[in-house]
């Protein structure tokens, strides 16, 4: 009860009769005849919508203002909005719903409310935890040591811990950027890669470890030492919430390792998990099918 009393002294009646909630599917306001002309894509040119919208054209200063508030709702409502009823995945739902909790945060600290804070705190952890998250984590541990002087039955080992995990992971984002770039030192930077110890690692962190090695082999036309590591990286990330486009990427892989060694199973597993990774669409079942295509030509299956 104590958090809610807290909340209520943050949010006031008064305030709460002015929540700015708004019926964007209403074309008869103002707000909702823009949005609506936006999100249905039907007007292109922003001079013709102020024109239809009743405006003089786009520098009207009216045209101006209401498309500013319209962008300040719009903004607030994305606060509001459930996310664990949009079709992202369990991890953008989790990512999503904990970075709502740490801006919720900051907020009710600002109003030195320590209960819901405190309460805030643990769930946003637990989240960052699952998801395996260092920054966030130390960013939550570092809140409480210096708002409450609270350690949160974190050992100066537990979050020695984190820091090298966190170290880790730039570490490897860095040499990401470097490959991307074409500046990654094929014998150099990865034997750096190699020698870091996988079970110190990230989530986000082993992604990169692993991608890293196995582009390297596919490129190097190593084929059978990157479907090795290729088996390991999925058998361990799939064992972990990770983000979908990772487990895509390391499909794809697997797809095109698949073909290059003429291996029908190793493919025709890469394309079942990719339509289960992957939001279903149109496209994608096209895409799925090309897949399919070309696995089989290449393999010489026909039929």
């Amino acid at each position: 009860m104590l958090k809610i009393l807290e909340l209520a002294d943050i949010i006031k009646k008064n305030q709460l009769k002015q929540l700015p909630v708004y019926d964007f599917k209403n074309s008869k306001t103002l707000y909702g005849d823009l949005y609506n002309h936006i999100y249905d894509g039907d007007i292109t040119d922003e001079n013709e919508l102020a024109i239809k919208m009743g405006f003089a054209s786009k520098g009207d200063a009216n045209y101006r203002k209401i498309k500013h508030r319209t962008y300040r709702h719009l903004r607030n409502t994305l606060f509001l909005v459930d996310f664990k009823k949009q079709d992202i995945g369990e991890y953008g739902r989790k990512f999503l719903e904990l970075q709502k909790l740490m801006s919720l945060i900051e907020i009710v600290y600002g109003f030195n409310k320590i209960t819901i804070g405190l309460s805030l705190i643990k769930e946003a952890y637990s989240i960052a935890n699952e998801l395996d998250l260092p920054l966030i984590q130390l960013q939550l541990v570092n809140k409480l040591i210096t708002v409450q002087k609270h350690q949160f039955d974190t050992s100066d080992k537990q979050i020695g811990f984190l820091v090298k995990r966190l170290k880790n992971e730039m570490f490897l984002k860095k040499l990401d950027i470097k490959y991307e770039n074409k500046e990654f030192d094929n014998t150099n930077d990865l034997k750096l890669v190699q020698a870091l110890n996988v079970e110190e690692l990230s989530l986000i962190a082993k992604s990169h470890y692993y991608i890293l090695q196995i582009d390297y082999y596919f490129i190097s036309k190593q084929y059978h030492k990157a479907k090795q590591l290729l088996e390991k990286a999925i058998n361990q990330l799939n064992q972990k919430l990770i983000p979908s486009r990772i487990k895509t990427f390391l499909y794809n892989y697997q797809l095109v390792i698949g073909i290059q060694l003429k291996d029908i199973s190793f493919g025709e597993d890469a394309i079942k998990s990719l339509n289960h990774s992957i939001q279903l669409s149109i496209f994608n079942s096209f895409k799925i099918l090309e897949y399919k295509s070309i696995l089989y030509f290449h393999t010489k299956e026909y039929q």
